[in-house]
């Protein structure tokens, strides 16, 4: 695993899970995928953090994107990015991402002047922080795959 950084704060991992992992991710095949990548994550952070609201891979098609937005919801948040567990503030935002053959579709960190293209198979983790609001830009080709979640201190 190769680990770069945007900024500061927001480091990438290349090559996060093998090919083999992310075609068993894409054909739901394989068995102990989420809770292997909870204990990878976790384990960044010196198992301090707990995935949170990891949800199922997630698709943008041509002409979708989505709005400037942060991680840190609390509760009544009405955003439409919120996964699970409105009641709880977020330390991180994390991506997966599952293929590459779309154009368009990066993702953009609005108040850092930022953007990345993301690659099959990295991982992308920045603070949820207002500081750190982002978007994804309009998929030109191809349909975008990745899997969103969110870290938090554990109990």
């Amino acid at each position: 695993m190769i680990k770069s950084y945007l900024d500061p704060n927001i480091f990438i991992i290349e090559d996060f899970i093998t090919e083999e992992e992310r075609v068993s991710i894409l054909y739901n095949t394989w068995a102990n995928g989420k809770e292997e990548i909870r204990s990878r994550i976790s384990s960044l952070f010196n198992d301090k953090l707990s995935v949170s609201g990891m949800a199922g891979i997630r698709e943008l098609s041509v002409g979708e994107l989505t709005e400037p937005h942060f991680d840190q919801h609390d509760n009544g948040c009405q955003c439409g990015y919120c996964i699970n567990n409105l009641n709880t503030f977020y330390l991180y935002g994390v991506v997966l991402y599952l293929n590459e053959d779309f154009t368009g579709g990066e993702l953009k960190y609005t108040k850092k002047n930022i953007a990345h293209s993301p690659k099959a198979r990295s991982l992308v983790c920045h603070p949820a922080s207002s500081d750190y609001e982002h978007e994804v830009l309009e998929v030109t080709s191809g349909t975008r795959k990745f899997i969103s979640f969110f870290l938090e201190e554990k109990d």
